[in-house]
């Protein structure tokens, strides 16, 4: 009896055991089904976000590149003293709602880990001596001394990589090195710290004599909207978002951050990064610094739907140091019938237009009967800036990508890289 009773509270126990089983298997497929929903919104939302990113800055840039368009043509004027003042106020704060735009769209980049390479020829040395021109001015106006020294041979070594990123990391450093320093001075130094037959190992150490950073907060600095304290972004701007954009950038091109400080003695911020070698006489934009070198008139073609932007692109262009004729196309179908019916040499192109887009617009160009007219040079000209954009440019077979707001140096160098001697 005791056995059969022990039998019969076994049987009982499990099925027991068994309901309560399919009970939690039951609602653990729930919580998987609510789980998956979840993730489902948070990617949804996370595209929305995205989108937005991107549209935003997209929508920004359009009027932008027509602001500081027009404060460029205004400064190539005579200007009363007060007038220049007002010119260049309004350019100071186009440029400082660019760099917002970037930062947020760095913001992008960081989180989703889309940052692409694009390395190309050119020469470190005097690209580095190019952007120190512009930091020296700003660092002269608040009475610091600026000390840029360059112990490469630059003047024979030329390298490859990605410069677009290595100017971004050094604008960063510049632009924080000056912003946080009240008195003293900025000195940047380049050098070559290794080398062997075919690559170089180059140093570029920015060092101020600014506030410092504080060492309970110095594990941070590189973090995504982090400054050392709130004050900073009141007192200075800024979203925080520069040393992280710059650390990502830098592990991104293979390099290694430098970064020491001292609170009231100034900090140091650099990279060192291994770049290619490459043969001078590989270097296509040195092949002359005159771009008049063509002596015939450039024919150039402008697609662009946006009045203002028309008039802005052909103005920069009339500064371009190259007899030029310039014409204009409202949409892609225009420019390919005046590419087809006219002598175009060189095409800036919009992406997003009416009627024809320029993808399709450079497609239909790409397979025209005639060789001479397949391979006329098409400039991307456009507000996107995602990397995804450029090698779609590329696939479609653009030659290069200029993002708006774009300069009469922008313009000027892909005319001397592209157009015919």
């Amino acid at each position: 009896m005791l056995t059969m009773a022990v039998v019969i509270f076994l049987f009982k126990t499990n099925d027991m055991l068994k309901v309560r089983l399919e009970v939690e298997l039951d609602n653990s497929q729930k919580m998987n089904v609510e789980l998956g929903k979840k993730q489902q919104l948070l990617e949804h939302l996370s595209g929305i976000k995205d989108r937005f990113l991107v549209n935003i800055s997209h929508e920004i840039r359009t009027p932008l590149n027509a602001i500081l368009g027009t404060t460029t043509l205004l400064r190539t004027n005579e200007l009363s003293v007060g007038l220049r003042d007002h010119v260049e106020t309004i350019d100071e704060a186009g440029v400082n709602l660019k760099n917002i735009i970037d930062d947020i769209l760095s913001f992008k980049i960081l989180t989703k880990d889309e940052m692409g390479i694009n390395p190309v020829k050119f020469n470190f040395g005097t690209t580095i001596a190019e952007i120190c021109k512009t930091y020296k001015v700003k660092a002269e106006t608040k009475n610091l001394v600026f000390d840029f020294r360059d112990l490469m041979d630059s003047s024979v070594v030329k390298h490859k990589g990605d410069v677009e990123k290595i100017v971004k990391s050094v604008g960063i450093l510049l632009d924080n090195a000056v912003k946080y320093t009240d008195s003293g001075t900025v000195k940047v130094t380049l050098s070559i710290i290794a080398s062997t037959p075919t690559t170089d190992t180059i140093s570029l150490v920015v060092q101020d004599t600014g506030q410092g950073i504080s060492k309970d907060l110095q594990e941070h600095i590189f973090q995504a909207f982090s400054q050392e304290n709130e004050t900073y972004s009141r007192d200075f701007g800024g979203i925080g978002m520069g040393l992280a954009v710059f650390e990502k950038v830098t592990s991104k091109l293979g390099g290694e951050v430098i970064f020491e400080s001292t609170v009231a003695q100034g900090s140091k911020f650099g990279f060192i990064l291994t770049l290619d070698k490459v043969d001078d006489t590989l270097l296509d934009t040195n092949k002359t610094n005159d771009i008049t070198a063509g002596n015939e008139v450039l024919n150039v073609l402008v697609v662009e739907d946006e009045r203002v932007n028309q008039f802005i692109t052909s103005q920069l262009l009339a500064k371009v140091d190259r007899e030029l004729n310039v014409t204009i196309a409202k949409n892609g179908k225009e420019g390919v019938e005046k590419v087809m019916n006219e002598d175009v040499d060189f095409i800036f192109m919009d992406l997003q237009m009416p009627i024809m887009n320029g993808y399709e617009a450079t497609e239909i160009i790409r397979n025209l009967e005639t060789v001479e007219k397949q391979n006329i040079p098409i400039i991307a000209l456009t507000a996107h800036t995602q990397n995804s954009e450029r090698i779609k440019c590329k696939e479609y077979g653009k030659n290069d990508f200029l993002s708006k707001p774009y300069t009469i140096e922008d313009l000027t160098n892909v005319i001397k890289a592209y157009a015919k001697k």
